[in-house]
Parts: structure tokens; C-alpha cells; sequence
């Protein structure tokens, strides 16, 4: 299968920018293939956490074109002897090892397609797998050749989990899962399940050992007076944050992203 090209990739790493990695993978595509596009996502994740990385491309590989490729480079493994996936989903291209995080980008729906990349000698091994497989695999795509001409058909790839909300008749139980720069609270909440419960009551919302009246979820921050707190749905999820204020380091230990938090109506 020819894919259609559009010489457009994002990248999502846990690299950092101080050090030289990024740099190199970019220099390494470029030099193979000049009309690429490397567009950076994130390269602030915590090192290792494939559920931020999930959670940070799931959030944006839709804004890009269709047939935009996505290298995601976080818990990559050294060498072929891992399996090395493209995976195509929602009319994109994803690549990375299979260590789960396709999984928790696609929450459970199925891919278009997925591959194995083929055991190549120009890759059979290498410390820096983003750049020494993923980006000769990518240029060979872009300059022309079939993701079948260096990648095998295969039928799944390693599943995770992302903790799934408890949803009672009076209330909801879910958890944060990211907290971003302003330190608003993402949580696994979604839209359809708060708002059918909504009334024209209060309801309340506790995050860890702290309980808070909520009036209403908002659709903007201008809706609540700074230093308020403001409850908005963001992607479907709902997001706790303060106008002008620092929720995750007001509320919670941002070393545990974890933490319960309850909707009771």
C-alpha cells in the first residue's frame, strides 16, 4: 500500500530541547529528504510516561493534515528485536514502538491498518532508534516507496489502559491526567457524562481532601472572576483550572497526576 503523501510529520518526545537529539533527528530527515516537514509537538514529556505522550498527540494529530505522519519517540526501544509499528488510524500515520501508547491515542477504536517494520540491515540496531530507524523508514515513504515495501501486515499491538471514570446516579469518580503549563487540571471526565447529570443546582466538586460548590461548567474563563475557579470541557474532557490562577499547584501534588477527583450532584 502506497500511502499519499503530504511530506508533513510531527514529533513527540521526551528529549527535552537543551541537548542535541532533537537537532540530529531533524538534520537526519532533511538530509535524506529535503521537502520533509518536521513539526514539533511536544518535547517536554516526562521522560518514559507513554500516557502523557498519548494524551498530549491525541489532543492535536487531528488539527494536521490527513496523511500527516507522527513520530512518537518516548520509552522507544534500542533495535528490530523490539517490534517497531506504523500503525494507520483516523487517516493518519503513527510510528513508534510497540509499547502501548497506540492504545491509549486511539481509546480502544480500531486502526485502519497496522505494520511491522521488516528486520533492515541499515536499522537492525542503534541507541537512537528515532533517528536511525523511524527517520530512513520515513523518508523512504516520502521519496516514494510502499509502507508494504518495508513493513509486514499485522493483526494488534500491545495494549494499555488509561483508568476509566465510575459513573453512579448521583456522581462521578474520575481522576487527573495531566496538568498542563498554566497547571489546569485535565481530567478523564467526559463532556456526555457530566452534562447529563447536570441540574440547575450546585454541584460539588472534591479534588483529593478539598470540596468546592461549583455553580456551573463555563465555556470561557471570562465567565468567572479571576481567581475564581473556572470547570470547561476541553477535547470532551473536562479541565479544572483558576482564571489567572494555578490549579494542579494549588490543589495537588503535581508529582502524582493520579488523584481522585469527584463530581457529586
Amino acid at each position: 500500500m502506497a500511502a499519499d503523501r503530504n511530506h508533513i510529520a510531527t514529533i513527540t518526545s521526551d528529549w527535552g530541547t537543551a541537548d542535541h537529539y532533537l537537532a540530529t533527528v531533524k538534520g537526519a530527515l532533511l538530509s535524506l529528504c529535503p521537502q520533509a516537514r518536521l513539526i514539533d509537538i511536544s518535547h517536554s514529556v516526562v521522560p518514559f510516561d507513554t500516557f502523557q505522550a498519548a494524551f498530549i498527540l491525541k489532543n492535536s494529530y487531528l488539527y494536521y493534515p490527513k496523511n500527516s505522519w507522527h513520530i512518537i519517540a518516548v520509552e522507544t526501544k534500542p533495535s528490530l528485536k523490539a517490534d517497531q509499528l506504523i500503525v494507520q488510524y483516523n487517516d493518519h500515520y503513527f510510528i513508534s514502538c510497540d509499547n502501548g501508547v497506540f492504545s491509549l491515542i486511539f481509546e480502544g477504536n480500531p486502526a485502519q491498518e497496522i505494520y511491522r517494520i521488516k528486520k533492515m540491515p541499515f536499522c537492525e540496531s542503534s541507541p537512537f532508534p528515532t533517528r536511525d530507524i523511524y527517520i530512513p523508514i520515513l523518508a523512504a515513504i516520502f521519496n516514494g516507496k510502499s509502507i508494504s515495501d518495508i513493513a509486514d501486515p499485522v493483526d494488534s499491538f500491545v495494549e494499555k489502559r488509561m483508568f476509566q471514570p465510575v459513573v453512579q446516579e448521583n456522581k462521578i469518580i474520575g481522576r487527573s491526567v495531566y496538568f498542563d503549563n498554566y497547571e489546569n487540571i485535565y481530567t478523564n471526565i467526559r463532556r456526555a457524562d457530566v452534562e447529563r447529570k447536570m441540574t440547575a443546582k450546585p454541584f460539588i466538586l472534591t479534588i483529593g481532601n478539598y470540596s468546592y460548590e461549583i455553580k456551573k461548567v463555563v465555556s470561557a474563563f471570562s465567565e468567572v472572576g479571576e481567581g475564581d475557579f473556572a470547570l470547561l470541557f476541553v477535547n470532551d474532557y473536562l479541565m479544572i483550572a483558576i482564571n489567572h490562577g494555578n490549579a494542579a499547584g494549588l490543589l495537588i501534588d503535581k508529582k502524582n497526576k493520579w488523584v481522585q477527583i469527584q463530581l457529586e450532584f
